[in-house]
C-alpha cells in the first residue's frame, strides 16, 4: 500500500471535503482524487462516497480510517523512540490538546522543554462534549478538562465516552471569593450555609451555573440569590470587593484584587481535572504517562509558587483527594 495514498485518505476522512484535504496536504484536488482512486483500485472496494456536498466513509472506509490512524501514530511513536535512543531532540510530532475551562496560560512553554520531541498545539472548547467529539474525530490527540460531579461528562454521548480513557490529574476543592471587609473573610474556611443571605455571581455557561445551584440548594439548603450573570472577571471582582456578591471557583493562583479574600468552601464537591485520550490507542502510551505527570505537576506547583497557603493546604489534605496523592509526592520530591 502506498504511504502517500494512505496519508491522503486519512486527510479526506478527517476533513470530509476534497478541497479542504487538498489544502491540508498542499496538493491540487485532482491529485487527491487520483490518489484515492489508486487506493480503491488496490483495495478492490470503495472507501468514500459523496453525500450532498460532503464525503462519507463507506464501511470499508471506516475500517481503513481506524487502520490509518493507528498506523501513523505507531510510526510517530517509533520515530520518537528512535530519536530518543540516538539522542536527538528535534520536534517531530505535531500533537494537539483540547482544553475545556482550564487555564493553560503558562503550560506549553515548560511542556515543550519536558517533551522536546513534540510540537504542541492547543484548542479551546466551550464544553466537554464538544472536546470529546473532536477527540473521536482525530482533530485533537488529548483533552485536558475540568468537571464537577461529572455533570459535563454525563452530557457526553455514551458510545463516545466508552471509546475514551481518562486519568484524574487533580481533585481540588471549591473556594469562595468575598469582600475582605466581611467577618466571614477572617475565618480559615467557610460553610456554604453561611452564605445564604449573600448575593451570588453566576456564569452564563450552563454547567458552572448548575454547580452553583447544586452547592447552594443541595449542600446549603437555600436557593441562591443571583445578582450578576457574566464571565467578565473585572465586573465580578468589582462587585465582590464592594461586598455586593460572592463567587465560587478554583483556588486562587495569584494575588487577589484589593479588598478581595478567598477561603476554602467546606463540603462542596471538588473540581476534577482530567486528561483523556482515545481508548485502545497504544501509540503514545509512554508519552501519555509523561504528559499526565507533567501537567499534574505544573498544575500543583503553580499553586506552590503563587499561593503558599493553598500549597500547605494541599499537602495537609492530599490523602483525602485521590487525584492529588501522586502529584504532591512528585512535587514535594522536586523541592527537596
Amino acid at each position: 500500500m502506498n504511504w502517500e495514498d494512505l496519508l491522503t485518505f486519512k486527510a479526506l476522512a478527517e476533513q470530509r471535503s476534497l478541497t479542504a484535504a487538498a489544502q491540508t496536504l498542499y496538493l491540487s484536488p485532482p491529485t487527491v482524487s487520483q490518489r484515492i482512486s489508486r487506493l480503491e483500485a488496490e483495495l478492490g472496494c470503495k472507501v468514500l462516497e459523496r453525500s450532498g456536498r460532503s464525503l462519507r466513509l463507506t464501511r470499508a472506509g471506516q475500517i481503513l480510517s481506524e487502520f490509518a490512524h493507528d498506523a501513523f501514530e505507531s510510526f510517530a511513536e517509533l520515530r520518537l523512540h528512535l530519536d530518543a535512543q540516538q539522542g536527538q531532540s528535534a520536534s517531530i510530532l505535531d500533537l494537539s490538546i483540547g482544553v475545556v475551562r482550564v487555564d493553560t496560560t503558562d503550560l506549553f512553554g515548560p511542556l515543550q522543554e519536558s517533551i522536546p520531541q513534540a510540537a504542541w498545539t492547543s484548542w479551546s472548547f466551550n464544553t466537554v462534549p464538544e472536546a470529546f467529539d473532536a477527540l473521536m474525530q482525530g482533530r485533537v490527540d488529548f483533552i485536558l478538562w475540568a468537571d464537577w460531579l461529572s455533570m459535563w461528562f454525563n452530557d457526553v454521548d455514551p458510545s463516545v465516552a466508552e471509546s475514551s480513557e481518562s486519568v484524574v490529574l487533580v481533585d481540588e476543592p471549591q473556594w469562595v471569593y468575598l469582600s475582605s471587609d466581611l467577618p466571614l473573610a477572617r475565618q480559615p474556611s467557610i460553610d456554604v450555609r453561611d452564605l445564604a443571605r449573600s448575593g451570588w455571581i453566576s456564569s452564563p455557561v450552563e454547567v458552572p451555573s448548575r454547580v452553583l445551584r447544586h452547592i447552594a440548594m443541595e449542600i446549603g439548603g437555600f436557593p441562591p440569590r443571583i445578582v450578576h450573570t457574566s464571565d467578565d472577571g473585572r465586573s465580578a471582582m468589582s462587585l465582590i470587593a464592594a461586598g455586593l456578591a460572592v463567587d465560587i471557583g478554583p483556588p486562587p493562583c495569584g494575588p487577589l484584587g484589593l479588598g478581595i479574600s478567598a477561603r476554602p468552601l467546606t463540603a462542596a464537591p471538588p473540581t476534577r481535572i482530567s486528561l483523556t485520550r482515545r481508548k485502545g490507542e497504544h501509540a503514545f502510551g509512554e508519552l501519555f504517562e509523561r504528559l499526565r505527570r507533567h501537567i499534574a505537576q505544573w498544575y500543583v506547583l503553580g499553586y506552590r509558587d503563587a499561593n503558599v497557603e493553598y500549597w500547605e493546604y494541599l499537602q495537609a489534605n492530599a490523602q483525602s483527594a485521590p487525584g492529588l496523592r501522586d502529584v504532591i509526592r512528585w512535587a514535594s520530591s522536586e523541592t527537596q
